[in-house]
């Protein structure tokens, strides 16, 4: 069995509370051999202003993607399992946000989170390779519980802030929080935002796991768990949200 990494579709979209930035990223897998799977996607830009701060973005970053896929190294692979480099692996977002129109008694706080068009509760799944295991319902939250990726509360975000008037601290409860000096008509910050694995995988690309895999059953398995996650993050939207709160 040739199992090869390709062209599943995830929608990952950032919502800010007075901004919002949506993009769309290709995701998951695309496996040949006895079931293929092809979802596209599309890329869409927001934005919501509101009367607290105007949060703007360079146009030519609004296109970018988030693609659970297969490494470098599996392209073109002398393995069972291969990329059809069509979709590699690319789990950071860079931004560069300008804060305009700033409350001054404002700050803002920016957390990450996601949303499942399938529900909390998922859907049924059904091995497309006859595997019998506890994989009977996926949903995001389930691929989170099984270690396959780290949940997007917990995407790691390192923020560079280029301009005057601005800082940016991470509070003991969490997230992150941008607050203004009120001296400058426009502040500025590069934001990277960047997903990952989980811990079933060691945080690495699930290439790493399985490429040497030689046993049919263990190639099976590991094809199941493929399509597994690409069942489990269909559907399902990455938000990043910007929210306001007065500074006491």
């Amino acid at each position: 069995m040739k199992i090869v990494f390709g062209k599943k579709a995830l929608a990952l979209t950032t919502v800010a509370c007075a901004a919002a930035f949506v993009a769309v990223g290709y995701s998951a897998w695309y496996v040949s051999g006895p079931t293929q799977y092809n979802f596209s996607g599309n890329v869409e830009i927001a934005d919501i202003r509101g009367s607290i701060a105007d949060v703007d973005v360079p146009e030519e970053q609004l296109s970018q993607v988030v693609v659970y896929g297969s490494p470098l190294a599996a392209e073109d692979a002398d393995t069972w399992l291969s990329s059809d480099g069509e979709n590699n692996e690319s789990l950071t977002l860079s931004y560069t946000f300008t804060f305009t129109g700033v409350a001054r008694e404002y700050a803002l706080s920016m957390s990450v989170g996601a949303e499942d068009s399938k529900g909390e509760e998922g859907v049924p799944y059904e091995s497309p390779f006859g595997v019998n295991s506890d994989r009977q319902i996926a949903g995001y939250a389930k691929a989170v519980e099984a270690g396959y990726i780290s949940d997007a509360a917990d995407a790691e975000i390192t923020v560079t802030l280029p301009s005057e008037g601005i800082s940016h601290q991470k509070p003991p409860t969490g997230g992150d929080m941008f607050t203004f000096s009120g001296e400058y008509e426009s502040y500025t910050a590069q934001v990277e935002i960047t997903f990952a694995w989980g811990q079933f995988f060691d945080g690495k690309n699930p290439y790493e796991k399985y490429k040497d895999l030689t046993d049919a059953d263990a190639q099976k398995e590991a094809s199941d768990t493929l399509a597994y996650i690409a069942a489990c993050l269909e559907g399902v939207r990455y938000v990043v949200t910007f929210t306001p709160f007065l500074i006491q």
